[in-house]
């Protein structure tokens, strides 16, 4: 096991422990029945894809935000409530994203455990994350993410603590290997300059070594002006940017306007993920399926 994950694997074994009452457990647990299962409920589908890597067969993860729904902005219904009542554990990542799980979590039980993931990171680092969509860093997920889910996990249901600290142990490693392979579908991209239709790629493009050089929602819902339109033409054209990213399903007509004014390539990425679609229906898919489309239309961009 690399040195890495070997030190956040203890890491987790000792917190998992210790939110367990330090108790000692055996190294085999047998999966509860289903219906003893823990029930986690998280806001949107990547989530649900890491809760269940973590938690197999000791948990029933269901997504609160239905397949092609906006993350930012979703229309509360009684199915989303009713989800929220019967959960043990309710996970969104809040910092300016998931705002209507808000009216959701008010009718958890009182009983029930919640966990704010940019919350908690903002308050280990000290400083706003700025753009809440952690889940698109692999590396993010393995330091971070993934220990605050073992640690919530364990805490609900401290005779797991050994199956979900094995079960992060193989994540994490499956994390390290994912983000290697992203690297390398980069490495030879020339152009690394994009616009995105809202900022939901800072993470990505940090980890990646690109650069999301504009938006074209300033927030969430709300276009930029005529004149930050016209700006992000001119600074298209001067930088020679040529690939504006949209997310799937709500493309807008501002970025076909400005993909026709710069010769540009209108890219449709999808960062939640669909359970129904064999190429965007786990994590690493997920994170496979926007890189390669990014970074083909990236070095198409830059083609002579």
């Amino acid at each position: 096991m690399k040195r890495n994950t070997a030190a956040l694997v203890l890491y987790m074994a000792l917190s998992a422990l210790l939110l367990a009452g330090c108790g000692i457990f055996s190294a085999f647990q047998a999966a509860p029945d289903k219906d003893e299962r823990l029930l986690v409920a998280t806001t949107i589908y990547p989530l649900t894809c890491i809760a269940q890597e973590i938690g197999g067969d000791r948990v029933t993860v269901t997504t609160l935000l239905p397949a092609g729904g906006s993350a930012h902005l979703h229309e509360v219904g009684p199915a989303m409530m009713q989800e929220a009542v019967s959960a043990d554990l309710l996970i969104r990542i809040a910092g300016g994203l998931d705002e209507w799980a808000e009216q959701v979590f008010s009718t958890a039980r009182e009983d029930a455990a919640s966990l704010e993931i940019a919350t908690v990171l903002a308050e280990d680092g000290g400083e706003d994350l700025g753009d809440p969509h952690v889940w698109l860093d692999p590396i993010l997920v393995r330091d971070h993410i993934v220990p605050l889910l073992v640690n919530a996990f364990s805490a609900v249901d401290p005779e797991g603590s050994v199956h979900y600290v094995n079960n992060a142990a193989r994540f994490t490693d499956e994390l390290t290997d994912l983000d290697r392979e992203l690297q390398d579908m980069f490495q030879d991209v020339t152009g690394r300059s994009f616009i995105s239709d809202h900022a939901a790629w800072t993470h990505f493009a940090h980890r990646y070594n690109l650069e999301q050089r504009g938006v074209l929602e300033t927030t969430p819902g709300h276009e930029c002006s005529p004149r930050e339109a016209t700006e992000l033409v001119d600074l298209a054209n001067h930088e020679g940017i040529h690939v504006i990213t949209t997310t799937r399903g709500h493309g807008t007509m501002l970025a076909e306007a400005l993909a026709g004014q710069i010769d540009g390539i209108l890219l449709d990425l999808d960062p939640l993920g669909d359970p129904d679609s064999a190429d965007r229906n786990s994590y690493a898919q997920i994170m496979r399926y926007n890189a390669a489309k990014l970074a083909a239309a990236l070095h198409e961009s830059v083609e002579p």
